[in-house]
Order: C-alpha cells, then sequence, then structure tokens
C-alpha cells in the first residue's frame, strides 16, 4: 500500500466495526475486500496523475500539493478532534520522526514514478513489508522466525527480478523507488511504538499536520507553481485520491483482519498495469510481473504470519 497507507491504518481495531458492518447484511470480508480493491483503483489513479504531472511539477511540489489538498479533504475530521481535545500528546518528537520518514518516501516514491517505469516503481514499493520485518527485527523486541526471514529473503528475490542488476542499467529513480520503501517502512515501525499509547486518528492527524510544515520549507525554496488549470486538476486528483485510499484502507482493515486484506494489495499492479498500458503503453515486462508476484504474495504471507503470532501471543 503505496504513500504510507500500511502505516497509517495498520493498528485498526477490526472486531467491533466488523460486527457492525456484519450487522447490516453483508459480512465484513465482503467489505475488507471491497474497500481494499477500492483502495488500490485509488492509488494506481495517484500514479496515474503523478505521471502526468513530470513536466510540471517535481517530486517535491507534488508531495507539498498533496499534503495542501490532503489535509483539505480531511479538515473537517481534524476540527472535529480538535475540540474534542483527542489531539493532545506528550509524543511529539516521534510524531515528527515519522513524518520526517514519510516525507522523505513521498517525495523519492513520487520521483520514481515520473521517471521510471510506472508498474516497476508499484512493484519496488511494495517490498514495504519486507523491509517493515527486518527493521522490527532489529529495532524492535519483536522475534522473527525462520518462516518470515524465509518469506523477506524471497521478496528480495523478487525485487531483484524487477531490477536485474547486470541485465539492464540502474538508475536513480530504481534506488528511490526501493529508498522510498525503506523509509515508509521506518515510519511504520515508528508507528508500531506510537501505537502502544497514541490512538490511530491521533497519528494520522499529527502526521498530516507535521508534513504540512515540513514539505512547505523546501516548496517555499524551490517555488514552482502549476503552470496549467490542467495540472491543478491532476494535484486535486492526488490529493483526492491519496485520501480515499487512506480512508478505504482503514474502513477496510475495520471490516477485517489485516491478514484478509494484505493479497488484495495486488490489484494495485493490476491496476497500474492496465492504466500504464492504456495511458503511457506501459506495461511493464514479463520480469516485472514475476517478480511483482513474489513480492506481494510475501508481503501477504509475512502479514498473515505476524497476524497469526499476535493472536497466538495475545491468546497465551
Amino acid at each position: 500500500m503505496a504513500d504510507g497507507s500500511r502505516e497509517e491504518t495498520g493498528d485498526a481495531n477490526s472486531s467491533g466495526q466488523s460486527a457492525a458492518v456484519a450487522a447490516g447484511g453483508l459480512s465484513g470480508p465482503f467489505w475488507g475486500a471491497t474497500f481494499m480493491i477500492c483502495a488500490c483503483t485509488c492509488f494506481a489513479v495517484m500514479a496515474v496523475c503523478i505521471r502526468y504531472l513530470k513536466d510540471d511539477q517535481t517530486s517535491i511540489d507534488i508531495t507539498f500539493w498533496r499534503s495542501v489538498f490532503g489535509t483539505c479533504f480531511m479538515l473537517p475530521f481534524m476540527i472535529r478532534g480538535i475540540r474534542s481535545g483527542v489531539f493532545r500528546t506528550q509524543k511529539l518528537g516521534l510524531m515528527s520522526l515519522r513524518a520526517v520518514f514519510t516525507y522523505i518516501a513521498m517525495v523519492t516514491y513520487f520521483y520514481a514514478i515520473a521517471n521510471m517505469s510506472i508498474v516497476d516503481a508499484v512493484a519496488l514499493n511494495a517490498t514495504i513489508p519486507l523491509f517493515t520485518a527486518v527493521l522490527a527485527a532489529f529495532l524492535l523486541p519483536e522475534l522473527v522466525g525462520m518462516r518470515r526471514w524465509t518469506a523477506t529473503l524471497i521478496g528480495f528475490g523478487g525485487a531483484l527480478l524487477v531490477v536485474r542488476p547486470g541485465f539492464q542499467e540502474l538508475s536513480l529513480s530504481m534506488f528511490f523507488a526501493v529508498g522510498s520503501a525503506v523509509f515508509y517502512a521506518g515510519a511504520g515501525i515508528v508507528v508500531k511504538v506510537l501505537s502502544r499509547t497514541e490512538p490511530t486518528t491521533r497519528i494520522v492527524f499529527y502526521m498530516n499536520l507535521i508534513l504540512l510544515l515540513i514539505a512547505v520549507v523546501p516548496w517555499a525554496i524551490h517555488w514552482n507553481m502549476p503552470k496549467s488549470w490542467e495540472a491543478v486538476g491532476f494535484l486535486l486528483g492526488i490529493g483526492l485520491s491519496g485520501t480515499l485510499a487512506h480512508i478505504c484502507v482503514t474502513r477496510a482493515l475495520a471490516a477485517a483482519d489485516a491478514s484478509f486484506c494484505a493479497p488484495f494489495d495486488f490489484w494495485r499492479l493490476f491496476m497500474v498495469t492496465i492504466f500504464g498500458w492504456l495511458l503511457f503503453e506501459d506495461a511493464g515486462s514479463v520480469w516485472t510481473w514475476i517478480g511483482g508476484v513474489i513480492i506481494f504474495s510475501s508481503a501477504a504471507y509475512i502479514t498473515r504470519r505476524e497476524a497469526q503470532v499476535s493472536r497466538a501471543a495475545k491468546a497465551a
């Protein structure tokens, strides 16, 4: 899940809201799958908008406007939270660190989408859970078993198939695509620490607020306004699709377990491939698809395995 959705929504509590969804006549898993498909489609739309802006806006500009419009779309919820006092925190340092990691991840990911095969960029960004597993093993008191290590190594093997070092020239965009996954994973680790004491709503609020404050500085120095109304439309599309994607992911994880939702993230690669083929004549290569299947499958297994370990720990 691109654009930080995993770390923003990964701690949603599913039980209460699943019951509420089921009471409406449809099962939680049905809604979990539906919202995940909608989220992945929104992420694919956002990637397309970014690609169209590559000659008008830099990744720094796009990240700033993504923050501006995303914050505007979330403003009604933020105002409600401010009035209720739910946003009071003593973890401002960790909140800021998470926002810094997310900012770097967004800039590098947007650069990769704009300057390399859009399908390759999305496939490489899907290594977020793999890097999260590695960082968790070294930075958190989590025991990563042999099964998850094996799945992680297989997933990185899939990433090598996408990049194919020695068979094609390595580019800065490729390093940025992988680097964005590393920083998104770092942000996810910070969220895991924050979630021990902070509710998800508060974490998301400070991420949006601090991210906007960070993004405005390099943009103000760079100062590149959109050059056409068409560009403004694409920027609005990025803000709206990104915000809707996060809302859909949150609803999906509220309706069904993360281990159930994770495999549906593959829909993002499928949609990006369709859009890339129709709009940019960029459907990726057969190696991208082979590597992408391996990466997404490994990520889904790791998510499922983490859920099983978590349930076993709670039952003990």
